[in-house]
């Protein structure tokens, strides 16, 4: 590209036309990238980001195994289920 010449108090003064550009292209994605960041932090704040909400309190795993209990502890990272085997052979956890 070509480059502007502006005399400044007789200092000459040359600019860039593509470095404007790159700016330019760098402030607009810098804004598109925050007000992503403000809608991901709204929605996390509200709470529709939370899997609580979303997910049933159930416990469906299919006609094989009948689901008795199941618990989740977020304090001790844990998960127990109680399961009765419905397949009709038994079966070995190792």
């Amino acid at each position: 590209m070509t480059k502007l010449k502006k005399r400044v108090d007789g200092i000459m003064i040359k600019k860039s036309v593509k470095a404007q550009a790159a700016l330019e292209f760098l402030t607009t994605y810098g804004w598109a990238f925050l007000v992503i960041l403000i809608m991901i932090g709204t929605l996390a704040y509200f709470g529709i980001l939370s899997p609580s909400k979303i997910l049933p309190n159930r416990c469906n795993i299919g006609p094989e195994f009948q689901c008795l209990d199941h618990q989740i502890s977020a304090t001790a990272n844990t998960f127990k289920m109680r399961l009765k085997n419905n397949v009709g052979d038994p079966i070995a956890v190792q």
